[in-house]
Formats: structure tokens, sequence, C-alpha cells
């Protein structure tokens, strides 16, 4: 057998560290990018369960439907208690009333006539501008998340 020399080894090391040199770089922007992308998923996530949690204050009773400031309270503390916490996050509820053949109708003087009762739905919606950790090419560097729930009110 013919033996490999030891000049034609140190050839081939070389090769792979040069190899090494090129793709590190590459892995690195795509594990920063698949981190990101994690990061978005949470913050939707975390948006949308506290729109969920502001909601169901918000439909307990008819007048929780009312309380903005609590349903703005429930939702953020909620965020609060998630991995992300609270900052950045806006808070916006509505209560808005439809008799039961779904034509809108004012919450506190409308009536919807004899026999037809008014239902109440509350609204909650959470917003937040997410940053991305650096700047991919092609991926804008903000993200607007937006997560709204509707329930309707006992």
């Amino acid at each position: 057998m013919k033996a490999i020399s030891k000049k034609k080894f140190d050839k081939q090391r070389g090769a792979a560290v040069a190899e090494f040199a090129v793709s590190l770089p590459i892995a690195m922007l795509m594990l920063l990018g698949a981190a990101d992308f994690g990061r978005v998923f949470v913050t939707a996530t975390a948006a949308s369960n506290a729109a969920q949690a502001g909601a169901q204050y918000g439909a307990q009773t008819k007048a929780h439907s009312a309380d903005s400031t609590g349903i703005a309270n429930i939702a953020l503390s909620d965020l609060q208690n998630s991995a992300i916490g609270n900052e950045g996050f806006a808070v916006t509820s509505e209560r808005h009333c439809e008799c039961s053949g779904g034509t809108t109708v004012d919450c506190d003087m409308g009536t919807c006539g004899p026999g037809v009762s008014k239902n109440v739905y509350v609204r909650v919606r959470v917003d937040t501008t997410f940053e991305t950790l650096f700047d991919y090419p092609g991926i804008p560097p903000e993200i607007e998340i937006a997560r709204e729930a509707r329930l309707r009110a006992r």
C-alpha cells in the first residue's frame, strides 16, 4: 500500500478550515433568523392570549363589558405573566350591541323591539411593534403585530 504523504494531509486540513470559515457566517445568520422567527411567534401568541383574557373579563357581565380600564389591566397583567412582559403593548376595547337579527343598536338606550333580545359584545385588540435582532435582507426590521378577540357578554 502506498502511504499518504504528510504534505497531502496538510492540504486537506487547510481545505476543511476554509470551508468552515465560509459556512460559519451563513450558519450563524440562519440560527439568528430562526431565533427571531421564534420570538415573533411567541410575541404573537402572547398578544392573542392577552386579547382573549381581556375579552373574557369583559364578557363576564354586561357591566364588565363597559369597563375598558379593567379590560386593559387584565390584558396587560396577562402579558406581564408571560415570558415577554407587557412593555410596548397597547390594549383597546369596545363594546357594541346587536339585536338578534344582527341589527346594530345603542348599548345604553337602544331597544330591539318586543320579544327581541339585545346581545352585548366586547372586542379587545392588542397591538405591538416587534423589532428584529438584526436587519435581514428582504425582511422589514419592524413588524406590526395585532391580535383581536370578540366575545358575547352574559
